[in-house]
């Protein structure tokens, strides 16, 4: 009643009134003034809805409440927080138009359209879901809802603790002290269950029968005050797993519920919040349909059983119907595969009869047409060294020109034949790829100056030196490209460059590019070049020549590789053409060449001048790479200005690299400015050139140049001749040294006794005189059974076996003289000479026992490559501090090995680690009486004592080995008895240079 009285008295109030209890914030003191805030204005950018503030009023914990037309905002001195019925369902309208806190710390809310509610708890502290709300409106008394005072929004604290609100109808003035807040819960009743569209009682539904699963639950509350704000919540258990949040609906629906027993609870509670916590409840049973009885489902199990075993029943005999059929058909099948196999049989054995006929027809094709281009080229080649007036000199140069070209086109049509054919391999050798690519270059170099344009190579210094590939396919893939360019290029510079596309632990993956600045490939054309007989112009054919294979088989052979081609040009600005290959690395896994700088090297200044910036920066990067500190000179005078500023510093060059073209001032010039100048007179001159002309040896010798090199130029060739020049400056600086040039370098072939088995008289003629301009002693014989005599009486070096001869031919004389080693541990190094070119015939040189490959027509260039490979007399052993032990013929095994003492240290290491089992496999085959195993066993570990000359070791195995092969298995135990006591004495032998660091000897 008193309640009632003090609502009442509010008849005229037209206004909704939100009423807050604020508790308490630690942070805030409520007895400062406005000030102790941080912002001096409050807008939007500082985290308020909108600009437009209706009221503002301070509680008694500090907060700060603003009313905005988007809610209620509390400010707590650092941050602003908006509530409004989104986020608080009590707050029934966001427009907020007067704010009033009363004696117990209330917040009072007047908007536009929510009633009276009384909110109860920590509202402050955003605790939303804590709240106690009470609301009140026209159905408490209140005449409307909108608390609204027009264009004066407003409100006012009485000092007896009333709150005044401005409304549409008058002002509506409410005292706090006297609302009282109900706690009592109204109390819950479910009157009505809806079943099939019929209301029944309660009472009367405990068993429904068997229908659609559709179930309705009228419930109600009682409440004289408001009853509909009551709010109601169910659960129907054995269905839902969570209350179900009604509101003021007094409906719970269910549909498609499965047969089973539920009990059906609600609880309803008052705007006071104050939920009834017994609530009511009805259990039900929905009774099943037949269908869904456990009874239906064993029926329908044994039906299904029946079904299945007379289906099965059926497939059986369906089964061996079939059965029957197909062994019908298998059999007649069968004879149809028998006569088709025999037909392609037949028809294979044709096609490998026809590849043989292709391949022999190619071979000989091969021999017959290379055997007179030896001729036809040695003898011009010896015709021009002679001494001819200009006139022949030109005939000459013509026919060599002409020779060569028709070669070239020979070259290209039976390669292209055999890939076609797939009748070319790709070898997997051990290679150096420094000593290839600068091979291969120095092939090309001369070409290139007689056009009069720089051939520079330049190779990144974490590309590794040893690989594993096919180094002969990787210089005729150059040799295709670099030559194009040399071609296609009337002036500037051709650049091949290589460097690391990807790496992995025991492969990589290069990068090429040869670069030139010739007349470059129209966009249309870039892909046509790569097809057979195909070039980048109808006009290119008649200007420049060729056949258009050398790309397509490039092209191919770097895909046969692993890799792929493509070209990037602009016409008349150069082309560039690309090609990866995908190589494994080599056992000796350094990134260079030259694996360590040498220390004489080390910080030593070097000046290079070259007016080439390609040249300069390769020269640059290899210098730096040894340690030494060079400095970069575009151009003769800019060269002589930094000796001059050097000189001024006190700083010298002891080393001097220039260039022999230059413009303006050449490199003799500059020799000769540096050489008559006291000042620069302790400086080395080194020449490169790329071109060598006559008369420029003797003007080296007169200017005191120590070196005259031809570019491109070998990274280890260009050490060695740093060092050599560099060791004959110290050995004695005041006497000429000896001019240092490409050929002082490789000496030593000179001095090498030569056996020349060839039958034709004219490749006789032609390999001795080529082989007399090197100055070694050359022997010749016309067949294998005269060199087998002659090496029988007296040695030799090198033995050059022509492959096809009467009587006895090059591979079986090769095996003879192979088997006549046996056991000596002695090797004569043979190169083969052949004018077949077909696939197999490297290889089948190569297992006769022969170290190299020179196909003919022969070429100087490559033949002295084979012989500066093969023919270099063998380092001395070094001298250790005992006498070495006789289990290895000293003087052989360093013949062998070249006097490289980190190399029988590897050796070593990799033959003691793999000796276990190597053993291991000769005894399992000695117990099992295997001969067969044990003559394979033993032959393999007769080739690995081989390597090291062990005589003694060697020939126990060898006679294991023939023990086995003939089957003589009583004399097994004793010849491996005598195995193992020699293998005990070279292991305890080997141990020690195992154990050795690099670059020193045991002590043996």
């Amino acid at each position: 009643m008193r309640r009632k009285r003090a609502i009442r008295g509010l008849a005229q109030l037209a206004a909704t009134v939100l009423l807050v209890t604020i508790r308490g914030h630690a942070g805030l003191d409520p007895s400062k003034a406005i000030s102790q805030y941080t912002h001096e204005v409050w807008q939007t950018e500082q985290g308020l809805p909108q600009n437009s503030v209706k009221a503002i009023v301070q509680d008694r914990e500090g907060y700060i409440w603003l009313a905005t037309e988007l809610g209620v905002v509390r400010f707590d001195g650092v941050r602003f927080t908006v509530f409004d019925k989104a986020n608080t369902r009590e707050i029934k309208s966001d427009y907020i138009l007067a704010l009033l806190v009363d004696h117990e710390g209330s917040l009072w809310i007047g908007s536009e359209h929510g009633g009276l509610t009384c909110f109860r708890d920590d509202f402050a502290a955003r605790k939303i879901d804590a709240l106690t709300a009470v609301v009140y409106g026209p159905s408490d008394g209140m005449k409307t809802k909108e608390c609204n005072g027009g264009y004066q929004p407003a409100g006012w604290k009485t000092r007896d603790g009333r709150l005044c609100f401005p409304t549409i109808r008058g002002v509506a003035i409410i005292d706090p002290h006297k609302l009282a807040i109900s706690r009592a819960s109204p109390p819950v009743l479910v009157e009505k269950v809806g079943v099939r569209g019929r209301l029944l009682d309660p009472g009367s539904v405990a068993r429904i029968p068997p229908g659609n699963g559709q179930l309705d639950f009228y419930c109600t509350a009682l409440s004289f005050v408001s009853p509909e704000r009551i709010v109601f919540k169910y659960k129907l258990e054995g269905f839902d797993s969570n209350w179900v949040d009604a509101g003021s609906r007094r409906v719970a629906y269910y549909t498609n519920l499965p047969p089973g027993r539920y009990r059906f609870r609600v609880t309803a509670r008052s705007q006071e919040r104050v939920w009834n916590e017994t609530g009511a409840s009805v259990d039900v049973v929905l009774q099943a349909h037949f269908y869904q009885t456990p009874w239906f489902y064993a029926l329908c199990s044994l039906a299904l059983g029946v079904m299945a075993a007379s289906l099965h029943r059926l497939r059986v005999r369906r089964m061996r119907a079939r059965e029957a059929e197909l062994v019908s058909l298998i059999d007649a099948r069968t004879h149809e595969l028998k006569a088709a196999k025999e037909a392609a049989e037949a028809a294979k054995e044709a096609a490998h009869a026809a590849s043989r006929a292709k391949s022999e027809f190619l071979a000989n094709m091969s021999h017959e047409i290379r055997t007179p281009m030896n001729a036809i080229l040695g003898m011009t080649e010896l015709a021009l060294d002679s001494d001819l007036d200009p006139t022949r000199r030109e005939y000459l140069g013509l026919v060599k020109s002409s020779a060569e070209s028709l070669l070239t086109i020979i070259n290209d049509i039976l390669d292209f034949s055999k890939i076609e054919a797939g009748k070319l391999d790709i070898d997997q050798v051990e290679f150096s790829l420094r000593g290839c690519l600068g091979e291969a270059l120095k092939t090309l170099a001369l070409h290139a100056h007689e056009k009069n344009l720089e051939l520079a190579l330049r190779v990144q210094p974490e590309v590794p030196d040893s690989l594993v590939g096919d180094p002969t396919r990787l210089k005729q893939i150059l040799f295709n490209l670099v030559g194009n360019a040399i071609k296609f290029t009337d002036q500037g510079e051709i650049l091949v460059r290589v460097g690391v596309e990807s790496s992995g632990d025991d492969s990589v993956i290069l990068h090429f590019a040869a670069a030139d600045t010739g007349i470059g490939i129209p966009p249309e054309r870039r892909q046509v070049i790569f097809e057979a007989f195909a070039q980048a112009d109808n006009t290119t054919g008649r200007l420049y020549g060729g056949t258009g294979l050398g790309l397509t088989i490039s092209s191919r052979l770097v895909a046969m590789m692993g890799g792929r081609m493509w070209v990037e040009s602009e016409v008349n600005r150069g082309s560039t053409f690309h090609f990866t290959l995908k190589s494994s690395l080599g056992k000796k896994r350094s990134t260079s060449s030259i694996a360590l700088e040498p220390a004489v090297l080390r910080n030593l200044p070097a000046l290079v001048v070259d007016d080439n910036a390609t040249n300069r920066l390769i020269l640059d990067e290899l210098l730096s790479h040894w340690g030494m500190k060079p400095t970069l000179a575009e151009s003769g005078q800019r060269g002589i200005a930094l000796l001059e500023q050097a000189s001024t510093a006190g700083i010298a060059f002891p080393l001097i690299l220039l260039d022999c073209h230059m413009p303006d001032m050449d490199g003799f010039t500059f020799a000769e400015r540096v050489k008559s100048d006291p000042r620069f007179q302790g400086a080395i001159i080194m020449m490169l050139t790329s071109g060598g002309l006559r008369g420029d040896a003797c003007r080296c010798r007169e200017l005191r140049i120590a070196a005259y090199l031809v570019k491109p130029i070998q990274e280890a060739e260009l050490l060695a001749a740093i060092l050599t020049a560099l060791g004959h400056q110290a050995a004695s600086p005041d006497q000429q040294p000896a001019l240092v040039t490409r050929h002082s370098l490789r000496e030593d072939r000179r001095h090498l006794r030569i056996l020349l088995a060839e039958d034709n008289p004219v490749n006789q003629m032609v390999a001795v005189r080529l082989l007399q301009k090197l100055g070694p002693t050359v022997t010749v014989v016309s067949n294998g059974r005269e060199a087998l005599t002659t090496l029988g009486k007296q040695d030799f070096d090198l033995i050059l076996m022509d492959v096809q001869m009467p009587e006895m031919d090059g591979i079986e004389t090769t095996r003879v003289i192979r088997e006549m080693e046996a056991g000596t541990g002695k090797h004569i190094p043979i190169i083969a000479m052949t004018a077949h070119a077909m696939k197999g015939d490297r290889e089948r040189c190569l297992a006769a026992g022969m170290d190299r490959y020179v196909a003919k027509p022969i070429r100087p260039t490559e033949l002295f490559e084979a012989i500066d490979r093969l023919g270099r007399t063998a380092a001395p052993a070094p001298a250790p501090s005992t006498p070495l032990d006789d289990c290895i013929d000293w003087q052989a095994a360093w013949a062998n090995l070249e006097g490289d003492c980190q190399l029988m240290g590897e050796l070593a290491r990799l033959f003691l680690d793999d000796l276990p089992h190597q053993m291991e496999a000769i005894h399992q085959a000695a117990e099992k009486t295997q001969s067969y195993d044990l003559e394979r066993a033993a032959h393999q570990l007769k080739g690995s004592v081989g390597n090291f000359a062990a005589k003694p070791a060697f020939e126990a195995a060898f006679q294991l080995e023939k023990i086995a092969g003939q089957g003589d298995l009583d004399k097994v135990p004793e010849a491996l008895g005598a195995l193992e006591s020699e293998i005990e004495r070279l292991q305890v032998t080997l141990e020690k240079w195992a154990d050795t660091p690099p670059g020193n000897s045991p002590t043996i």
